[in-house]
């Protein structure tokens, strides 16, 4: 395995991966959320405190090189991007980005139509990435509380944080940012950056699965304007805290996929 060639699809769930791999499987090597429950494991042990940070790092090189995979697309590269990046710091690293805004409805129906059960793995994660930080409701959000959703802050704060730990932690020569809704547009920029011939992508595999985040919800149940509050307050707060990072065709990039839709 080429180890200098590898490329990893970093972005948080619902941002697109099925698409992204979609994109580039008729061209190269690409495996979508491979042996995830193998790497759900490894993510629990060391929370759990039963792996040390280079146990972690040595697991997961060697689970990634098994694989075999030329562009290797998962969510969970992405939640541990700084193992992933320290295992490969030669990658390059596709983080597609979605609106806050489409974002957490589509996450929100997701849960709520594909709740894992309370003693699984995928339970434990998912309450890893949303309650560990202790983000309770706000007073506005009673009717998610009312029905078990999680709070705003809660999702909002992992895709913010998601996002952010990845524009910190890959230099910009090796970090490609694309919007979700973008990736027909910019295959043959992917495809440069991948280092596939762009005529050997498969344009029409770039939505698949793609959830309506239109339809009915719990959001529904709050107020329009404040949920359109708390997602302009972390859009906003992701896009100062990027720009310390990002040089401008970058954060070009994250504005223009953060300002979709409206």
């Amino acid at each position: 395995m080429d180890l200098e060639n590898i490329g990893f699809g970093v972005g948080a769930a619902k941002t697109g991966s099925h698409s992204l791999a979609g994109l580039f499987a008729s061209a190269i090597k690409v495996a979508h959320e491979p042996d995830s429950e193998r790497f759900l494991a490894l993510v629990l042990q060391f929370e759990r405190g039963e792996l040390s940070g280079a146990e972690l790092q040595r697991s997961v090189k060697a689970l990634l090189i098994a694989q075999g995979a030329q562009l290797n697309v998962a969510a969970m590269n992405g939640y541990l991007i700084r193992t992933v990046f320290s295992a490969f710091p030669s990658a390059r690293y596709i983080l597609t980005v979605r609106d806050a805004g489409s974002w957490v409805r589509s996450f929100v129906n997701h849960q709520v139509t594909r709740s894992p059960a309370p003693t699984s793995g995928w339970h434990a994660f998912r309450e890893l990435r949303f309650v560990r930080d202790c983000r309770p409701h706000r007073p506005e959000e009673l009717p998610l509380l009312q029905r078990g959703i999680y709070s705003l802050d809660a999702y909002l704060g992992y895709w913010a944080k998601h996002n952010l730990t990845i524009i910190e932690t890959i230099p910009g020569p090796q970090l490609c940012i694309v919007a979700t809704h973008h990736l027909a547009r910019d295959a043959e920029r992917l495809s440069r950056f991948i280092g596939v011939r762009p005529g050997a992508v498969a344009l029409e595999r770039s939505h698949q699965f793609k959830g309506d985040y239109r339809k009915p919800s719990p959001l529904d149940d709050i107020s329009p304007k404040y949920l359109a509050e708390r997602v302009a307050a972390y859009t906003r707060t992701l896009l100062e805290l990027s720009a310390r990072t990002l040089g401008d065709e970058h954060i070009n990039i994250l504005r223009e996929a953060l300002a979709y839709p409206s």
